[in-house]
């Protein structure tokens, strides 16, 4: 049965658009997570793509080999040098779904009743994409069949195809990647650390990312007068501490007994400009007296530079 025409779908759709943008959704997604909000600004403004079959990440892996002295009348070397390839990432898809039943609608006419019915539900729906994207960051990308964001189980690692490549023969696509073995040490930070930064550019990681158990080990390592907090991350609130400038932040959804070294400046995180947290037309089942909507994001986490990122496993911080 058709809902009487009091219940302007088309309106209640935009009013939760509009609520979408004044409760800042998709700014809460993004700064729940370290890593994301870091990234933040630079893939908003960088990482938005409008379509592809993939999406194609351009990469320098190569010095040019004819730089080099010469003097007077020498001849100079013009060959090409081949210095650039492109790695390629699958297009992932996530959604959360919000209802509204016909008898809210008809307990709660007019738009603005109904959305506040369906505002505790959008809050909801925020929370939960928050808790997939988190969740999603730190796995390889194989769950539910390969639909899921390629985090950073495959962005950081030594071995494997990422980006389609693989690194069994492009070695200077991996991560470093250190087997720790036990509790951790500021030594074992230190080597990972410069690991990370040594290759040119001479860029560090910067931020740290791990376990509560693991961030209050480092904790414990520290002298009171140098449990130092990064000021940027604090005000946007992580809790934090610094290991040589970097935030050391620790996440709930982050791999056990897994440090990661990060360099933000190299990874992106795509969205497509017609998936950018869209919400659907509200739409109603043929078998249900009831109306429900999607919100709906399409991109992928790449990265860029593999070896400016690595990850210390097996500390056993507990």
């Amino acid at each position: 049965m058709a809902l009487p025409s009091s219940f302007n779908t088309d309106v209640l759709a935009s009013t939760i658009r509009h609520w979408m943008t004044a409760n800042g959704f998709v700014d809460n997604i993004f700064q729940s997570n370290a890593l994301f909000y870091l990234i933040q600004e630079k893939s908003r403004s960088g990482g938005m793509v409008g379509g592809g079959h993939a999406i194609v990440q351009p990469l320098e892996y190569a010095k040019n080999g004819t730089a080099g002295s010469y003097s007077g009348y020498d001849l100079l070397d013009i060959s090409p040098a081949e210095i650039f390839t492109a790695a390629e990432f699958s297009w992932r898809q996530l959604f959360v779904s919000v209802s509204i039943s016909g008898l809210e609608q008809l307990q709660n006419a007019g738009s603005e009743s109904q959305l506040s019915v369906l505002e505790g539900r959008l809050k909801n729906a925020r929370r939960s994409m928050i808790s997939e994207f988190d969740a999603q960051l730190y796995l390889d990308g194989t769950g539910n069949n390969s639909k899921n964001i390629t985090g950073l189980a495959l962005a950081v690692d030594s071995a494997g195809t990422y980006g389609g490549i693989s690194r069994t023969t492009e070695t200077w696509w991996s991560s470093k990647e250190t087997a720790a073995g036990g509790v951790l040490t500021t030594g074992m930070m230190q080597t990972m650390y410069n690991d990370c930064q040594k290759a040119a550019p001479k860029e560090a990681p910067d931020v740290i990312l791990t376990t509560q158990a693991i961030h209050e080990g480092y904790e414990d390592l520290l002298e009171p007068d140098k449990r130092f907090q990064n000021s940027e991350m604090a005000s946007a609130g992580f809790e934090n501490l610094k290991y040589k400038g970097a935030p050391v932040i620790w996440d709930p959804d982050a791999t056990s007994q897994t440090m990661w070294f990060l360099n933000s400046d190299y990874f992106t995180l795509v969205t497509h400009t017609s998936r950018d947290f869209v919400a659907t037309p509200m739409k109603s089942p043929i078998n249900q007296d009831a109306e429900s909507m999607q919100i709906l994001w399409a991109g992928n986490l790449t990265q860029s530079n593999c070896k400016k990122s690595g990850k210390l496993t097996g500390i056993t911080n507990s």
